[in-house]
């Protein structure tokens, strides 16, 4: 097995370990690749490994690692497009790493740097399955922000791009914002709440 098949697949399984609410383990999967690259790291590998480990340390409640492993994700993706990429690191696109902060720091209830991050996410082009999870990250953090309504349009607007769309996560992710939905009580919160049980019907 070549060097960058290898790396791809350590991203992969310390990507589903988070998934799977396992931090420790993505966190040490992420720890191990980055030895393993060692100087030969892409930017774009090296900026999505840090950020994934910066997602662990928050989830765990480890602030200072978690803005280290930040400040590097931001210092690597910098970076790209100075140099050589690997073909399995082109899913780095503009606003990932963004939006991947953006989950570290509601962990971690920095909600106004989150907000800024967020933004830039949202404003960044990418693909409908990106714009999806970008969009289900920023409903999430509104609703950490007490703003109910607006993350009931931010729903429904992901929805409508995530038609025809069809993955565990994604529906792992719509069911946690029907259940913190479920809480409120507004013809908006209502109307996304139909939109996610009519969605989450066709997925079942």
């Amino acid at each position: 097995m070549d060097d960058a098949h290898a790396f791809s697949l350590r991203n992969h399984s310390h990507r589903c370990s988070l998934a799977l609410a396992d931090p420790r383990q993505a966190i040490a999967l992420a720890q191990a690749a980055l030895r393993t690259a060692g100087g030969a790291v892409s930017p774009a590998l090296n900026a999505d490994l840090h950020v994934m480990q910066a997602k662990g340390y928050a989830l765990i409640g480890d602030a200072s690692a978690a803005r280290l492993a930040m400040h590097e994700a931001e210092r690597a993706t910098g970076l790209i497009g100075s140099g050589f990429e690997l073909a399995e690191t082109s899913y780095v696109q503009p606003g990932l790493i963004e939006a991947q902060m953006t989950e570290a720091l509601i962990s971690l209830g920095d909600l106004k740097a989150a907000s800024g991050l967020s933004a830039a996410s949202l404003d960044a082009p990418t693909h409908a399955r990106g714009r999806v999870n970008r969009l289900a990250t920023a409903a999430t953090l509104a609703l950490r922000a007490g703003d109910a309504d607006r993350a009931a349009g931010l729903v429904v607007d992901m929805l409508d791009h995530a038609q025809g769309m069809e993955s565990g996560r994604l529906t792992h992710r719509f069911r946690k914002l029907r259940h913190a939905l479920a809480d409120h009580q507004s013809v908006a919160t209502r109307d996304a709440i139909d939109r996610l049980d009519r969605t989450l019907e066709l997925l079942a």
